[in-house]
């Protein structure tokens, strides 16, 4: 039955709103980020893009309010706007975008091939494979020369196929494998000449003489001259990857000469005495991933139609009619080389969107004993609450009561002067410097220390400081305690000769540990609720759920459904099940106490999370027991959900059930928020970041971290795949003392469960386990000065003017030191704009952190 009581947040044009919202915030960011290089603004907890485009909607609500007396956007409508936003903010930056074109092209532009035969072609961006039937021996594109055999050969562990293999008896024998390849013509399959390539194959050569090389060579038509694109001597490798012995070869970046007329021939040749055998080739285009850097050039249809193939290389065509299908096409498809990226973004968005839904309905589950029973706050989303409108009496005016109030309109005053003046000392350092900011080390110099000092800086911020304030007294205590602690390692380290290992004091393992283990014991404490709610869901009770975005049963099948389709999802790319279904479990965890942290505590600041995800796969048998593949993959999602803002969504998603719940939002459309602000993420933003990327060149972008390659990121994989081999070789090492990661992480868990326990039954126990899971985070760098600076400010409020001042008083002066810092942010980013136009280089680059 429809309760008529609940206020729709998701109608038609709600819809409408949010996905302009998420496209003007989505152009924001890439402005801001990307063309001007001022930093920081989308990463926030509230992303800034996100407020300013709310603030820019609610005073056209507010005009059109009082012209018309009618209201735009209802409450509720605006709640689901905003929150689209804030869960799509994350993936349109670090999140996703910003980091996916830096890791998935790391290893194909370093020609890498032992990871790229272990990371799955549908992961990035290339064209098809043109060649990948060529050792088909009915395929009448293939022909040889010399002593060609075909022969039954198992290539892989479990894969056999009928392949060719090349022999020559004597040092001047040539076999060759020759595969003709037709000229790609107006964009059908086939070769482009000069179009960035790269070629591999799976080869192994035994018996090689001491000048034998096996190369790869192409002709145009039938032409005796020819281009190489690649010449070896490896000899077989027996490694956990290929335990054959099979080794793929190859190169990246080449391009097929220009001037054939019809077709190309690839040739793969053994040139002296000695035998080859060839294997699963490939031949993609990466045109997609070199334009990308280089940019995309725009032409007319006139002249496109007067450049010869190789010119088309890297370039756009502008139809001369927009209002057609054509034309629309071309405005949707924005410079993106649609058909090569088509797959890796399905690939990536299911991916995001299992993982979300099982966190969603985690959510749902978990919302009322959180919010109810436990009665946490919602801290964070104190602000965008108040910016819709909390209060009483709200309903009937052009504005929500908090933008007329004269504390905010203080707090405003401040930060705006505050923030600005340290600008105006960046450009004239006569102003006087305004900035609350110093490195402790200044004052510590006795090398006992250690490196206990290093890097910890002491600031405080107007946008950290503003969310603070609305954190509860010994939360904000904790967290500086819980971050002193951690750094008083480095002292103790030294003293104890513990520094001598690089890794101490293990810094990712022991968050990784303390978030495990406080998931753990907050599923344990949970314990009789939980099994209320499984009642509920098996019985199919709906009262039990009655008010929730699902009832029980749906979301526990939601949470089921999703998992198992991660499952699947990763047999599909031949990830083993195991491994996935562990991996994916994990980051459910992690999500499910970044939830509990952002509701009960509040998150002013992302980067909570441990560094590397992936580590904890590999303390847990790493390559040896899930496999290359898994561990790759791994690799790649750690790298762009793990360590900055992904998992701010997962507390934004518990914040819009919470106020949803609260403001009497019908159920269904909270859950239709959710898809459609990840939907937004993944898809607008991918729109917005590549059509700009294709159209001035990664090159050439001011924030070149979205592009460069990140070929550190896999030194963890680079060890772990070798003691593999290794132990698969039987040379593993003499079995010694247990790992120190593995120890630390086991540590930290029970650390983390003790502190849970000591707070749950000793009422009089202050310290909060969210200081001790987040002391060794990046979060608390940026952070602590601004937490111990509210945690002053709040307590000297307390004491002097009580809870109702507090209430009254302060959190509105937060609220407009929000506003004030935002409103700062959006001054330098158009200053920024202004002086980048003029020729101007040296621009202010963030205000925080």
């Amino acid at each position: 039955m429809i309760d008529h009581r609940m206020n729709p947040g998701l109608t038609p044009k709600a819809v409408m709103a949010c996905l302009l919202g998420m496209l003007a915030m989505g152009m924001l960011i890439q402005y801001s980020d990307i063309n001007v290089g001022v930093r920081f603004a989308s990463e926030h907890t509230l992303a800034l893009p996100a407020i300013w485009v709310l603030a820019a909607l609610t005073a056209l609500s507010g005009l059109v309010f009082l012209l018309t007396r009618w209201r735009l956007l209802s409450r509720a409508e605006m709640l689901c706007v905003v929150f689209c936003m804030l869960i799509s903010a994350p993936l349109m930056t670090q999140g996703f975008w910003h980091r996916i074109v830096a890791i998935v092209a790391t290893n194909p532009r370093a020609a890498d091939f032992e990871k790229l035969d272990a990371m799955n072609d549908s992961l990035w961006p290339h064209g098809p494979n043109v060649i990948g039937a060529a050792f088909d021996p009915a395929n009448t594109a293939l022909s040889t020369a010399g002593d060609c055999r075909w022969e039954e050969i198992e290539y892989d562990a479990g894969r056999r196929a009928r392949l060719p293999v090349l022999v020559n008896s004597n040092r001047d024998g040539s076999a060759c494998v020759r595969i003709r390849l037709p000229v790609s013509r107006n964009g059908g399959l086939g070769v482009v000449p000069a179009e960035p390539c790269i070629v591999s194959v799976l080869a192994r050569a035994t018996d090689l003489g001491p000048q034998t090389r096996y190369t790869c060579r192409v002709h145009a038509d039938d032409a005796p001259a020819f281009t190489e694109f690649f010449s070896s001597a490896q000899t077989p490798k027996i490694n956990f990857l290929h335990r054959t012995g099979f080794r793929r070869v190859g190169a990246y970046g080449v391009k097929f000469p220009d001037g054939a007329r019809d077709f190309y021939t690839l040739e793969l040749a053994l040139q002296g005495n000695g035998r080859l055998e060839l294997a699963a080739p490939k031949l993609f285009s990466v045109a997609a991933l070199e334009s990308i850097y280089k940019g995309r050039v725009l032409v007319t249809e006139r002249e496109y139609a007067a450049m010869t193939p190789a010119e088309r290389v890297g370039t756009v065509v502008k139809p001369d009619r927009l209002w057609s299908l054509r034309g629309i096409a071309f405005l949707l498809s924005g410079y993106i080389p649609v058909r090569d990226w088509a797959g890796p973004v399905t690939v990536w968005t299911l991916f995001v969107l299992l993982l979300l839904s099982a966190v969603l309905a985690i959510n749902i589950i978990m919302r009322r004993q959180w919010l109810d029973n436990e009665r946490f706050l919602l801290p964070t989303a104190r602000i965008p609450a108040a910016l819709l409108g909390e209060e009483e009496g709200d309903a009937a005016r052009a504005l929500p009561s908090i933008w007329t109030n004269r504390m905010m309109h203080i707090g405003f005053a401040v930060a705006l002067l505050w923030m600005l003046l340290k600008v105006w000392h960046f450009y004239n350092p006569r102003v006087p410097d305004v900035a609350v900011k110093f490195y402790l080390g200044q004052f510590f110099h006795d090398p006992s220390w250690g490196h206990m000092w290093d890097r910890w800086r002491f600031e405080v911020d107007g946008i950290f400081l503003s969310m603070c304030l609305f954190m509860e007294l010994n939360v904000l205590l904790s967290l500086v305690v819980g971050y002193v602690l951690f750094r008083s390692q480095l002292w103790i380290g030294e003293i104890a000769n513990l520094t001598v290992d690089p890794n101490y004091p293990y810094t990712d393992a022991q968050t990784t540990g303390a978030y495990l283990g406080y998931a753990l014991i907050l599923l344990v404490l949970a314990r009789k609720y939980l099994w209320q709610t499984v009642q509920a869901a098996w019985r199919g009770k709906r009262e039990a759920s009655a008010g929730e975005a699902l009832s029980y049963r749906n979301a526990y099948l939601l949470l089921i459904g999703a998992t198992a389709g991660g499952v699947l999802w990763a047999h599909a790319l031949g990830i083993a099940a195991a491994s996935m279904l562990v991996f994916f479990v994990f980051l459910v965890a992690m999500s499910l106490v970044a939830s509990r942290i952002r509701a009960e505590c509040g998150t002013p600041w992302g980067y909570f999370i441990p560094w590397n995800l992936a580590l904890v796969i590999g303390l847990l048998g790493g390559v040896w027991r899930f496999g290359p593949e898994a561990i790759i993959f791994c690799y790649l999602a750690s790298f762009m959900l793990g360590p900055t803002v992904f998992f701010l969504i997962p507390g934004a998603q518990m914040e819009l059930l919470g106020l949803g719940r609260r403001w009497q939002v019908t159920p269904r459309h909270l859950v239709g928020c959710v898809l459609l602000g990840v939907l937004g993420g993944m898809l607008i933003g991918g729109w917005v970041f590549l059509s700009n990327a294709y159209a001035l060149g990664g090159d050439a972008s001011r924030y070149q971290w979205a592009f460069e390659t990140k070929w550190w990121y896999f030194f963890n994989y680079n060890q772990d795949l070798t003691a593999a081999n290794n132990r698969m070789l039987g040379q593993a090492a003499a079995a010694g003392a247990s790992d120190p990661s593995g120890m630390a992480m086991i540590l930290a868990g029970v650390v983390a469960m003790a502190l849970t326990l000591l707070r749950q039954f000793f009422s009089g126990f202050w310290f909060h386990p969210v200081g001790f899971v987040l002391g060794g985070t990046e979060f608390m760098n940026y952070v602590w000065g601004s937490v111990l600076t509210a945690w002053a400010v709040r307590s000297v409020v307390l004491r002097f003017g009580g809870a109702a001042t507090v209430r009254n008083k302060l959190q509105p002066l937060a609220v407009g030191l929000f506003l004030g810092s935002c409103a700062a942010y959006l001054v330098v980013l158009i200053l920024s704009g202004y002086l980048r136009t003029v020729g101007v280089e040296a621009v202010y680059p963030t205000l925080t952190p």
